[in-house]
């Protein structure tokens, strides 16, 4: 039996309805085309600048009218953006589904874009990038993927840049809505109790519109540069990204490297956190992680670490990268298999993360990989295929490295790099 009802409109549009009985509640959401990916220099930021926008008010909602419906509804009502897509989304008890959605509806379907009200949000959206750019983990993160991908939009920061904020007009933004906010590159999601009928017409009345049916555009593939990169910064903790190309969304591939991120450094008995914080000591946070996007694909460690302690831990990570490949056992793997596995089945008990689960792989993928097909997959991953992959990751050479703080430098990453001692 499939996980949800999928209804696709003549324009495109596609609903995923999943009805819980047992549920008080509802998790929905709107799942747009639109992000960082598909921007150019002149637009950097407009994807997530819309984000903020929609909340100014629509065509039947003041911003104080969403607000206080949403505080009234005990609503969570919010939003993101991406790289590949943009989504708005909330939960509420089940009587109060109808309205939610139509608040939603309205504010993605028809936002006012005052003038006045964009002008206002262009403080706000600096802001937010100085709280980033303050914080030196999430300034590495961004960093690393602008010199992993500096040839391609994947590589750029989702917020943009404070002078393409600063000139964005209502026009700016109507033009990049005309093209992305389409019907055919928007699915909406529904989980939990709700009354279908109603759902399915407050769709029909939102989203029926034929004007404009492009479907998302393709994305051309990605080059991973590797090389090293260091950033000056007055920081009381070095940040430090080391990453490697990796398979993107759509290879099977991407879950043999989930697993392979989970026994390096996604648990506490993953071996980076074992040999790095448990035996020497050197840090307090390392994590491995595995990211696919539909023009490529990274993997990547990173940690925070003293000027003190930098040079041996990231000594000590290299050195567990290097020896992964031939000493991985079927024991670890078959860790990495429950622990991955349970924490799906616990998190789909959720019905928001089974709506943002089922929205993403609907709108990227055209469909959610049910949790039986996702099981298979996982479970049908052998230690060949991951000895395979790994040793793609196993060399400093292959890997783009970042660091931002009071580094080392770039002549210690350099002969990190070159394998010299």
């Amino acid at each position: 039996m499939p996980e949800y009802e999928k209804i696709t409109f003549e324009n495109g549009f596609r609903l995923l309805l999943s009805e819980d009985s047992r549920a008080k509640s509802c998790s929905m959401g709107v799942w747009v085309g639109s992000g960082s990916c598909y921007e150019s220099d002149d637009t950097a930021g407009i994807s997530h600048f819309i984000e903020h926008m929609v909340f100014k008010g629509s065509a039947l909602y003041s911003s104080e009218d969403i607000a206080s419906i949403s505080d009234r509804m005990g609503g969570e009502l919010n939003a993101y953006t991406d790289k590949e897509c943009t989504c708005f989304y909330t939960r509420v008890l089940s009587a109060d589904a109808p309205a939610a959605f139509e608040l939603i509806a309205d504010m993605v379907t028809s936002p006012r874009l005052d003038a006045d009200e964009l002008e206002l949000e262009k403080g706000v959206v600096c802001e937010e990038i100085a709280m980033y750019e303050s914080n030196p983990a999430d300034l590495c993160a961004d960093l690393f993927y602008l010199v992993a991908f500096p040839e391609h939009k994947l590589g750029k920061n989702v917020l943009g840049t404070r002078d393409s904020v600063n000139s964005m007009t209502p026009d700016m933004l109507r033009t990049h809505m005309d093209r992305f906010y389409s019907p055919a590159s928007t699915v909406a999601c529904f989980c939990g109790k709700f009354e279908r009928d109603k759902i399915i017409s407050l769709c029909k009345r939102y989203f029926s519109s034929p004007a404009n049916k492009s479907a998302i555009p393709a994305l051309p593939k990605a080059d991973f540069c590797p090389g090293v990169h260091i950033f000056d910064k007055k920081t009381e903790q070095n940040q430090i990204v080391i990453g490697f190309s990796a398979p993107p969304l759509g290879l099977d591939s991407r879950f043999a490297c989930q697993l392979i991120a989970s026994m390096l450094g996604g648990s506490a008995s993953s071996r980076l956190f074992r040999r790095l914080r448990e035996e020497q000591g050197l840090v307090y946070s390392v994590d491995a992680c595995a990211s696919s996007y539909l023009s490529a694909g990274v993997f990547a460690v990173s940690m925070g670490v003293s000027r003190e302690s930098e040079k041996k831990a990231v000594l000590t990570a290299a050195e567990v990268l290097r020896e992964f490949p031939n000493t991985v056992t079927e024991e670890e793997l078959d860790l990495a298999r429950d622990h991955y596995l349970s924490g799906l089945i616990m998190s789909l008990e959720s019905n928001s993360a089974r709506a943002a689960r089922y929205g993403t792989g609907e709108l990227l993928l055209g469909g959610a990989i049910s949790e039986k097909e996702l099981e298979e997959k996982i479970r049908g991953v052998s230690i060949d295929e991951i000895r395979s992959l790994a040793r793609s990751f196993s060399s400093l050479s292959d890997a783009c490295i970042c660091a931002v703080g009071r580094t080392a430098g770039a002549k210690f990453y350099n002969k990190v790099v070159s394998g010299k001692k």
